[in-house]
């Protein structure tokens, strides 16, 4: 009788220890995603103020020359 409660006792223990790995396992795996997104998220915002940055030196350009032509 002893042997099966302490058979029970490491099958719930076990099953425990698996779920927890488990969880683990998930959570470093969304932890992942978020950074990959967070670089994804970084990368557009980069792409998009050098895109307003050769805007505003087009502008500043054409500004220039009819400064010079004036």
């Amino acid at each position: 009788m002893d042997f099966v409660i302490v058979l029970l006792l490491l099958v719930i223990i076990y099953k425990l220890y698996v779920d927890n790995r488990e969880r683990v396992i998930s959570r470093e795996l969304l932890l992942n995603e978020l950074q990959e997104c967070k670089l994804a998220l970084r990368s557009n915002k980069l792409s998009e103020l050098l895109s307003v940055n050769e805007e505003s030196n087009k502008l500043l350009e054409q500004i220039r020359k009819e400064l010079e032509e004036l």
